[in-house]
């Protein structure tokens, strides 16, 4: 027995509430109001289920329209969420969030939350996990880039910055090495491209206005979209483009995203019933249901987390397709070992490290650049942030002695300590070498 905090209909945190998991494969939420007993109950486990995202946090409901409860023990404290994707292997969720500009991750049953991408965002929305390679992408349509990293957001690396115009909803296919996203910007798109960023083409380009909400059928190889100016939901084939489909053609309505999962397809409307979740056949989603209403104008992103889409393998699965730190496959039996930080050596797996770079510091981070290679915005060495240790950065120092593998030493005084202290580059060996008196 654990005690955990009380989350009403809106997802408002409350005190005095006890949280108990039993062998029902049920959290039951019980909470004591002065003379009032409240008990709350969420089902642990359930294979699928649809969650959803609104600016307070996520959440989930059963796939059966006629059944009421919750599928998900909220997951609140956000800001603006907006971007969902889950890694059902590891029973864990994703989420962007606009407001805090950070990349979340929560395990289902919230034993643990934890922030895994936290600076250098511009206004970060979508959000697909690789779940065979163990990475995650995102797009960034502040910076105008799309970026890739290990699940824990190590290694973060960009795979695309030339010619995107706003990129927003993004979708893998991690057994076929492809990523697809959509472009808001003066030419509006949807485009494909491998894993690792090459080899771009455009899908889609005309008869399109607010593309979002990109969703893949794994099973029947279709990728769909909904579109919020054009009011439709339209698929094609994701290898080539072709037999371009409309769903759904609705008016009065207000798309943000749309989900595909088994025969159905289930989207998100928040112009309909004060913002509602609705679902209909695949092949004709005419003849909606609607599965949930009231939930507001703040609705966002649709996904279904479900175990049965993680399927399939490529060279990446096992130990890491040999790449020393990310490993980004691209079909047909290969893959791209790239670099976050450091470069490729020549073996084509090995990163190495920058003889020489530009740092600087933020109040709390130490960070670095690149000092010929301007169109490179990867970080020559990992950015390091700890608020135990920086408050206040104001000086550096560099004490050059890289021989092969070896560290630079960087000194660097902190104004709210009021001390000088060292660290190498590789972020460890901190000492405190001189105390303010």
């Amino acid at each position: 027995m654990v005690g955990i905090i009380f989350l009403d209909n809106y997802g408002t945190i409350q005190d005095n509430c006890l949280l108990l998991i039993n062998c029902s494969s049920f959290i039951h939420v019980e909470c004591h109001h002065f003379a009032l007993l409240t008990y709350l109950t969420f089902p642990l486990g359930i294979e699928s289920f649809v969650m959803y995202s609104v600016h307070e946090g996520i959440r989930g409901i059963p796939l059966d329209p006629n059944d009421k409860m919750e599928a998900l023990m909220p997951i609140s404290g956000t800001s603006f969420a907006v971007g969902i994707d889950f890694h059902a292997g590891n029973d864990t969720i994703y989420w962007t969030d606009m407001g805090f500009n950070k990349i979340s991750r929560s395990k289902r049953d919230q034993t643990w939350k934890e922030d895994v991408v936290t600076n250098g965002l511009g206004r970060v929305e979508g959000i697909a996990v690789d779940w065979i390679a163990g990475n995650i992408y995102w797009t960034d349509h502040g910076f105008n880039l799309i970026e890739v990293a290990r699940l824990n957001g190590s290694f973060r690396y960009v795979i695309m910055s030339q010619g995107l115009d706003q990129p927003r909803s993004i979708a893998v296919h991690p057994e076929k090495g492809y990523l697809f996203w959509a472009e808001w910007g003066q030419i509006p798109c949807i485009g494909k491209a491998y894993l690792d960023g090459s080899e771009k083409v455009v899908l889609v380009s005309l008869g399109i206005v607010w593309p979002n909400g990109i969703s893949i059928d794994y099973e029947e190889n279709k990728l769909y979209w909904c579109d919020a100016r054009t009011d439709k939901i339209e698929r094609i084939d994701l290898e080539s483009g072709g037999n371009r489909e409309i769903v759904l053609s609705g008016s009065n309505v207000d798309m943000f995203s749309v989900a595909v999962f088994g025969a159905y397809i289930y989207w998100s409307d928040r112009a309909h019933a004060n913002g509602s979740i609705r679902r209909g056949h695949k092949n004709e989603a005419t003849d909606a249901v609607t599965m949930r209403t009231g939930l507001g104008i703040n609705l966002k992103e649709v996904k279904v987390f479900n175990r049965a889409r993680e399927k399939g393998t490529n060279i990446c699965a096992k130990n890491n397709g040999g790449c020393h730190q990310l490993c980004l496959y691209r079909g047909n039996v290969q893959r791209t070992c790239a670099c976050a930080h450091g470069y490729l050596a020549e073996d084509g797996i090995t990163c190495l490290r920058h003889e020489g770079y530009l740092l600087y510091s933020g109040r709390t981070i130490l960070k670095s650049i690149h000092l010929s290679d301007e169109n490179n915005l990867n970080s020559p060495v990992r950015p390091y942030e700890n608020p135990e240790y920086f408050k206040n950065v104001i000086a550096l120092a560099f004490d050059y002695s890289l021989k092969g593998r070896g560290t630079n030493r960087i000194f660097f005084s902190d104004a709210h300590f009021g001390n000088i202290q060292v660290i190498k580059d590789n972020w460890t060996g901190r000492k405190v070498l001189i105390e303010s008196k």
